[in-house]
């Protein structure tokens, strides 16, 4: 009956939680909807709600931590966020299987990797990744981080092919083909990292990363 007499999203959300004050599901429902509305505070306070009534390594727990380390992150907030990733990590690994799980979580490998490479380098942000992959896959996020640590070590060959891979599994941004190009550039090919750049422009018009070493290899 409430599905039935559906508004919007949040509003469908409220009414299940005033007729089942814990359903965790609703709870999960709101700090989305809260999220897509730029409400930080309130997507915060639902996601805090999730962790506290939710046990170990249940996926809507899971969700919500992810959500609230993405809340972070946006914030600059990289320590917080940082926190929340790996906890994600850890009761991922703790679990033992990745079943039921929402497979955008493989994104906090991603997150922590990023993290990792500034701080202990390309070797220690690879192993990251390669366990990532382990669980969800060979998701093009995980390929390109990969590939931005294989080229870091001196393999851009190995990390063209990682990109293409990403590519060839439907991942067009003007980031990978930015980072592909920087392969190219690498690998003494400046005319087909051109041809790249030029590709990510056309996807993010305003992308800075690739107009600079666009221009940098035009003159």
């Amino acid at each position: 009956m409430r599905t039935g007499a559906f508004h919007d999203d949040p509003t469908l959300w409220r009414a299940e939680l005033a007729f089942h004050p814990s359903s965790i599901q609703a709870r999960l429902g709101l700090m989305e909807a809260a999220v897509e509305a730029n409400d930080g505070a309130a997507a915060r306070v639902r996601g805090r709600e999730i962790v506290a009534t939710t046990r170990f390594g249940d996926p809507r727990r899971l969700a919500a931590l992810f959500g609230l380390g993405r809340l972070a992150s946006d914030a600059g907030d990289g320590e917080t966020a940082r926190a929340l990733f790996e906890q994600v990590r850890g009761e991922i690994v703790a679990r033992g299987s990745v079943d039921s799980l929402d497979p955008t979580l493989h994104l906090a490998w991603v997150a922590l990797a990023n993290a990792t490479r500034t701080d202990a380098g390309p070797a220690a942000a690879a192993t990251l990744l390669d366990e990532g992959v382990r669980w969800f896959g060979r998701q093009p996020r995980l390929l390109q981080g990969l590939g931005v640590c294989r080229d870091q070590q001196g393999d851009a060959p190995g990390a063209e092919a990682l990109y293409r891979e990403a590519l060839a599994k439907g991942d067009d941004t003007a980031e990978l083909r930015y980072h592909l190009a920087l392969a190219l550039i690498h690998q003494g090919r400046p005319d087909e990292a051109r041809r790249e750049l030029e590709l990510a422009l056309t996807l993010a018009p305003s992308d800075v990363s690739s107009r600079r070493l666009l221009d940098e290899l035009s003159h």
